[in-house]
């Protein structure tokens, strides 16, 4: 099938010598427009496989603002075709990442060379990308399983992974963080108590106080946690939360005692969630706390156990009625 060419060309005479060219290597030509409005319009409508995009182009937006604003909302490749190359415009023409940057007049063998690179480059990217992600799919569902299997052997905190995890990315979005850090605390707030795998399941799900002898052994999950995910291919931020989310602001916490200025964000993210949660939810020894409880605690810890911005967040979040945990 013909791969379909877009043509952004504001010269009538260009356009149809660039038509031609296209069509005698086999290229379909869509259109031809010659203002950036219509480049943005044609481009988001017609579905080329790629476009040819002239820099200088009639009305308020240039080749290069059309381009970006293109990317907005679809990936389609861009080769930006000009009668100059100085080097303030190569540089500013970069940030609409574009495939190719071809100089007026056109040459037929060098056309075919840039578009047949150009298209390579884009379905050898897109093709990493899926591979990417399905990979990512792969190792999210491992780690999945593997929550799972902690809840399966404490059927009292079914379901508390997943809620933390909702939580956190809620707390994170609400903060501003980046979509890289919302989704970091998100997989991590999902997994970080996926060392309890290795506590012995009575005392997970035993219904009376612990002794010291076993709250020892329930403290050491983070630590077992951190071990198992350290092995895997993941980015080291997501087992260094598993370490830190029962660290406290004040040093008061575990399994290192670290202070606020040595713990990540992430951690201290999860932290709250995981406080929250816990006490919003049944446990074998106790009844659920309620949600105005868990709230009570964070503010009156405000800034001596739980980090400020993150209980602000939080609590925003939960009076507000943004966020409400799915039982």
């Amino acid at each position: 099938m013909k791969k379909k060419i877009l043509i952004v060309e504001d010269e009538k005479i260009n356009a149809l010598y660039l038509k031609k060219l296209l069509e005698s290597l086999d290229f379909e030509v869509l259109q031809s427009v010659n203002n950036g409005r219509g480049a943005v319009e044609a481009a988001l409508g017609g579905g080329p496989d790629l476009i040819l995009m002239d820099i200088m182009l009639e009305g308020d937006m240039d080749g290069i603002d059309a381009s970006i604003e293109i990317h907005k909302q679809s990936d389609v490749p861009i080769i930006f075709i000009s009668a100059f190359s100085d080097e303030s415009l190569v540089e500013r023409a970069m940030d609409a990442s574009p495939y190719g940057y071809i100089i007026k007049p056109f040459e037929k063998r060098n056309l075919a060379t840039v578009l047949t690179l150009a298209l390579h480059k884009y379905h050898l990217e897109k093709s990493l990308t899926e591979s990417f992600l399905k990979l990512k799919n792969i190792l999210n569902g491992a780690l999945h399983a593997i929550a799972k299997a902690v809840e399966v052997r404490d059927p009292y905190t079914a379901g508390h992974q997943k809620r933390v995890g909702e939580l956190s990315k809620a707390i994170a979005q609400t903060m501003g963080l980046s979509e890289d850090m919302v989704e970091t605390i998100y997989v991590a707030g999902t997994i970080h108590d996926i060392g309890k795998i290795s506590v012995p399941a009575e005392i997970l799900s035993k219904p009376t106080r612990l002794s010291e002898a076993e709250y020892m052994l329930i403290k050491g999950h983070p630590l077992t946690g951190y071990e198992i995910l350290r092995e895997i291919e993941l980015p080291s931020i997501v087992s260094e939360v598993v370490y830190q989310h029962h660290e406290r602001i004040d040093g008061s916490g575990y399994p290192k005692n670290l202070d606020g200025g040595h713990i990540h964000l992430e951690s201290k993210i999860v932290a709250v969630s995981d406080v929250v949660e816990s006490m919003s939810s049944h446990r074998p020894y106790r009844p659920a706390l309620g949600l105005e409880k868990a709230i009570e605690e964070i503010i009156s810890n405000r800034n001596v156990i739980y980090d400020p911005e993150v209980v602000d967040a939080c609590v925003s979040l939960l009076r507000e009625r943004e966020f409400s945990f799915a039982w």
